[in-house]
């Protein structure tokens, strides 16, 4: 969905990206290596399991809001 490859859980929870696809959606919406998703739609995000949850019941074109936590990678 957005283009990204994940590395488990960030330090303060949520899922911290490992690397993001040039010209994906990711980077479209600014995501960067490093950085950790904490809540998609208000919802916290337990780690990498709860990121694939989470977006895995969402459609093709389907809107997403993300709090993001701006990794150092």
């Amino acid at each position: 969905v957005l283009n990204v490859t994940l590395d488990g859980a960030g330090p303060n929870g949520g899922a911290r990206l490992y690397d993001v696809t040039a010209g994906g959606v990711g980077e479209k919406a600014g995501l960067r290596a490093g950085d950790v998703i904490l809540k998609i739609d208000g919802v916290s995000i337990a780690g990498e399991t709860g990121f694939r949850e989470y977006v895995g019941n969402k459609a093709p074109g389907d809107r997403i809001d993300l709090i993001v936590e701006r990794g150092e990678d």
